[in-house]
């Protein structure tokens, strides 16, 4: 079967051919990216380019600098040049300063959701048991009953934590559009307690996400139902926000490879389920994001955007942060990213290297960097950073190195045994792109309160306070850590072990 005659099976299948052809060629000519060399020593704080999101380095800036930095990226308002008439100067930037300013440049930001697929991996028996055994055994009667319920639906719909009586709490996204409302609402009660005017831009506003074709119709549907909630629809009445449509672009699925028994070069793998000339699609990774979204961040930019977040669907404590912001703005990095001291649960993801070449990048345990170097790295206390899913963008930087970005980040190829057969599935990291950037920031935050990820079920469970026996310390520190941010970010109170919605009237002082 020739080439054309292969697209258009693939293409039968739901399958993005001429991508995965570009991959496969790319691979079998020795043209793909380089993966960069690990240094054995993990780096730490050093103050430049690792900082503690906690005690960010402190500058000295004139209101000109300011504005010239600003300017530099298009930002221009009289709100910002009011605030900054209202300092001495030359300013002294610390973290209340940086807060402010970065409550200034919300009208500036979008917030970008990477959403995970079906949850049927997030609830797969024999998966939670692995990743958790005495967890899982302990909840063994609730995950039966809650796992059911969650079989087909994407992630972003299924609960974000549970209610101490087992009940479902909110889901992932009416949580993140209800914590962006309330900023927003912060946003407008900043303005008006200073005396500012506002822009027209609406804070944090329109949200962008990258789907797939398995979970796009499903999340249209369930963002359309939240955004008509009525107490949503009446924050975004308070905050003067208007919830437009998201902007949504699908992933496409690639193409499963021959498995690497089967030799060089490689193949498409046509025999999925034991039926011959069956190809295999199979999710290509996040970093796809900046091939498939770069049509929003350019529509994003043009429509006078500046900056945007991007995260994971999954992890309770990827939020706009006003003092990563502000900070950010004023360094001239291309990106800050969330990093968090490894803890036991955090099993599966990157943790920050330097490499011989003298950059930081995000490496991935196990196919990156070696699980035996993370662990000795612990042992013999060094610091070990771990990835949190949580970047902020500066967006003209980032538009203007899309193309480079694509052909340059990594492709990392796993070899799989499954039931649908022997194979290699080719995937792209996001947070490699670290890797590719010139001044990257990373930020060392509060785990507790910046990660709360949700990779299986049991995680779930544990940070919902269902885990309460005593004697798990991280359990108890994510259970710590979930009720601040449904206090102070998301805006519900305790109401019996139930979590019900409410509008703190203390929001922006809690959060700044």
């Amino acid at each position: 079967m020739n080439r054309t005659a292969l697209i258009g099976l693939l293409k039968n299948h739901g399958i993005d051919g001429e991508t995965s052809f570009r991959i496969l060629d790319r691979y079998n000519l020795g043209n793909l990216p380089a993966l960069p060399t690990p240094d054995p020593i993990l780096p730490g704080f050093d103050g430049n380019r690792v900082v503690d999101r906690a005690a960010l380095p402190r500058r000295t800036l004139t209101q000109l600098q300011v504005l010239s930095a600003l300017d530099g990226m298009g930002i221009s308002h009289e709100s910002v040049a009011r605030w900054l008439k209202t300092k001495q100067s030359p300013i002294d930037f610390g973290p209340a300063e940086y807060a402010e300013l970065g409550m200034l440049l919300l009208p500036w930001v979008s917030i970008g959701i990477l959403n995970g697929g079906l949850a049927t991996s997030y609830c797969d028996r024999k998966k939670n048991e692995s990743a958790n055994p005495e967890v899982f055994h302990s909840l063994k009667e609730i995950f039966g009953s809650r796992g059911e319920e969650l079989r087909g639906l994407p992630k972003g719909l299924a609960p974000a934590y549970y209610n101490l009586d087992g009940s479902a709490g909110y889901s992932f996204l009416y949580l993140r559009i209800r914590q962006a409302l309330l900023m927003a609402l912060g946003y407008q009660n900043f303005l008006k307690s200073r005396g500012l005017p506002e822009p027209e831009t609406d804070p944090l506003f329109p949200f962008f996400q990258m789907t797939s074709d398995g979970t796009n119709l499903q999340l249209s549907r369930g963002i359309e139902e939240l955004q008509f909630r009525n107490d949503l629809s009446r924050l975004a009445n308070k905050a003067r926000v208007t919830l437009t449509p998201w902007l949504t672009a699908v992933q496409p699925l690639l193409a499963a490879f021959t498995h690497e028994h089967v030799g060089n070069p490689k193949k498409l793998f046509l025999g999925a389920w034991g039926k011959e000339q069956t190809p295999l699609g199979l999710p290509g990774g996040h970093g796809q994001n900046f091939s498939v979204l770069s049509g929003i961040y350019n529509a994003l930019l043009n429509r006078g955007k500046r900056f945007v977040y991007l995260g994971n669907v999954d992890n309770l404590g990827s939020l706009p942060d006003p003092g990563s912001l502000g900070y950010l703005a004023l360094h001239g990095g291309e990106g800050a990213f969330d990093f968090s001291f490894k803890t036991a649960v955090d099993l599966k993801g990157g943790v920050l290297i330097r490499t011989l070449e003298g950059g930081l990048t995000c490496a991935d345990i196990g196919p990156s960097v070696k699980e035996e170097v993370v662990e000795q790295a612990v042992l013999q206390g060094q610091p070990v950073l771990f990835n949190c899913a949580t970047g902020l963008f500066r967006l003209d930087t980032l538009v203007k190195e899309l193309s480079w970005i694509n052909d340059s980040l990594p492709v990392r190829f796993s070899n799989q045994v499954k039931d649908a057969g022997s194979y290699s599935q080719a995937e792209q990291v996001t947070w490699e792109v670290i890797g590719l950037l010139k001044n990257p920031v990373i930020l060392g935050v509060d785990k507790y309160k910046r990660f709360l990820a949700a990779k299986m079920l049991v995680d779930t469970f544990m940070t919902s306070g269902l885990v309460d026996d005593g004697t798990n310390l991280v359990a108890e520190k994510l259970y710590q850590g979930m009720k601040y941010l449904l206090v102070h970010e998301y805006g519900l109170v305790d109401r019996d072990g139930v979590w019900v919605p409410d509008t703190p009237k203390t929001w922006e002082e809690k959060s700044l």
